[in-house]
């Protein structure tokens, strides 16, 4: 959500918002707000049936891979504050 609300909801002169993950852009373009929430939940679910199997087999690597996929699934989140912060700060 807060792709979509860099992407269509702020003007700023002086910034260039694009969303750099190709299929991610067309999901959005053709299906807007919902189709990025679909997108995110189906990659959630990919992930997470993934890590089921791996843990299941490799307990060890399971917890590892859960520990990584959450420190990855911050950094989008915290650039995306940090943009936003950019904007308020700058208007």
């Amino acid at each position: 959500m807060l792709t979509h609300t860099i992407l269509f909801r702020f003007d700023v002169p002086g910034f260039y918002v694009a969303e750099l993950n190709t299929f991610a852009d067309w999901v959005i373009k053709q299906f807007g707000l919902w189709g990025a929430v679909l997108l995110k939940c189906l990659s959630i679910t990919v992930v997470i049936v993934i890590i089921e199997i791996v843990g299941r087999r490799r307990p060890q690597l399971g917890s590892v891979m859960s520990s990584c996929v959450v420190a990855m699934a911050t950094v989008p989140v915290f650039a995306a504050l940090v943009q936003l912060l950019a904007v308020a700060v700058r208007t």
